[in-house]
């Protein structure tokens, strides 16, 4: 089948990390406290890996962790048409696109008690594996407190105190909402470090922009390309490292 005919889809990891995704069509939101290497991709074009690392939260909430690198690994159709030739580590500030399907990874960082922490939004083929597909194949997902919450149920990831002023004001200025929300002020007042907040308004900006991005509609013709139209298109495509 045709990659280019395939719907993409947008996908989000970042902060304690939250994983976002629209696969399916249906707008998903998992905070994954696995450790290790973890596969947020894996399809006909490459493998995504992440290596998540648990951290020690100042507010004393168990089972946070960061994305700390990232590595993209391609499949044998990039290798053939010479656009990825070896697996490579994206570091943040920079870009990997395949501008004939369209897909791409964006990675933006910060600092966290001495080490750097990830945050990538990618639009990627909508057929494959991994967390950003279902995230729900996480092993330690977790619930986030909530900006709203009045009691304090206690409990693995939910802090020790209720959100502070000045973390509701911070997270709030960013127009974040819903879940997106309660996961900036769980991050910043775990961490007590502004760039979980600044990364958690560029992220949702970039995965906005992302779910326009893998709207199959915006295809067009080439939608109806066929296989040996992808071999083509990719081998004229061009690959930009930013």
């Amino acid at each position: 089948p045709s990659l280019i005919a395939q719907p993409l889809i947008a996908c989000s990891v970042g902060g304690d990390p939250h994983i976002r995704t629209n696969y399916g069509g249906v707008n998903a939101f998992v905070t994954c406290n696995d450790t290790g290497v973890l596969t947020l991709a894996d399809n006909l074009l490459y493998t995504i890996t992440a290596v998540a690392e648990a951290i020690a939260p100042v507010d004393g909430a168990p089972g946070a962790s960061i994305i700390t690198s990232l590595t993209i690994t391609p499949k044998d159709l990039l290798v053939k048409n010479g656009l990825l030739l070896a697996s490579r580590t994206v570091a943040a500030g920079e870009e990997f696109s395949v501008a004939a399907l369209r897909a791409y990874v964006k990675v933006e960082g910060g600092d966290y008690a001495g080490k750097k922490f990830l945050w990538v939004t990618m639009v990627i083929p909508n057929t494959g594996s991994g967390l950003c597909y279902n995230p729900n194949a996480c092993v330690n997902k977790v619930a986030v407190q909530s900006v709203n919450a009045t009691t304090l149920p206690g409990g693995r990831h939910l802090l020790q105190t209720r959100y502070s002023n000045a973390t509701l004001t911070a997270c709030i200025a960013t127009g974040l909402t819903g879940d997106v929300l309660n996961a900036c002020a769980y991050d910043y007042q775990a961490t007590n470090t502004p760039a979980f907040v600044t990364l958690a308004a560029s992220a949702n900006a970039k995965y906005t922009q992302a779910v326009k991005d893998s709207n199959p509609s915006l295809a067009g013709s080439v939608a109806r390309a066929g296989y040996l139209g992808v071999l083509m298109a990719l081998g004229a495509a061009l690959l930009t490292m930013l």
